[in-house]
């Protein structure tokens, strides 16, 4: 059920002090929408990382105050779910990614695979290769 203490959880502008009241909040997606606000401080993401439910902890990685050590902890996490949404995140840093294609799921190691491939697939789309940069100089001079 929808309720304020979402909009609450998941708005940018909620102070700190209410933002860790919401995190004690008995809906997971609540605590999941606290986990992902920006205004929440890293002290906070860290007590997330141990919540119960697997999505309240997967939304702590795409929080953008999220550290590296929370991010390294959680692609070990128990949760095959956990790890997959780490898997499927083309902003986690690529040394993680490719740590997540050896994982035992296979469903998170293909996941990190495809995510790698789609990120170098991305990369070669948007840089012109160097013949192409010869050609077009070649051209406007």
């Amino acid at each position: 059920m929808f309720n304020t203490n979402h909009l609450k959880a998941s708005n940018p502008q909620t102070a700190t002090v209410q933002l860790k009241a919401l995190a004690e909040h008995e809906q997971p997606e609540v605590r999941s929408r606290v986990a992902e606000n920006p205004r929440s401080p890293l002290t906070l993401l860290s007590y997330l990382t141990w919540d119960s439910a697997p999505e309240v902890r997967a939304s702590v990685a795409s929080n953008p105050n999220v550290s590296m050590a929370l991010l390294k902890w959680l692609v070990h996490d128990e949760s095959g779910d956990v790890r997959y949404a780490l898997a499927e995140d083309p902003t986690l840093p690529m040394s993680l990614l490719q740590e997540l294609t050896c994982d035992a799921n296979v469903f998170v190691a293909a996941r990190a695979i495809q995510t790698i491939d789609n990120i170098k697939r991305e990369r070669t789309r948007t840089q012109p290769c160097q013949v192409c940069t010869a050609k077009h100089q070649a051209i406007t001079n």
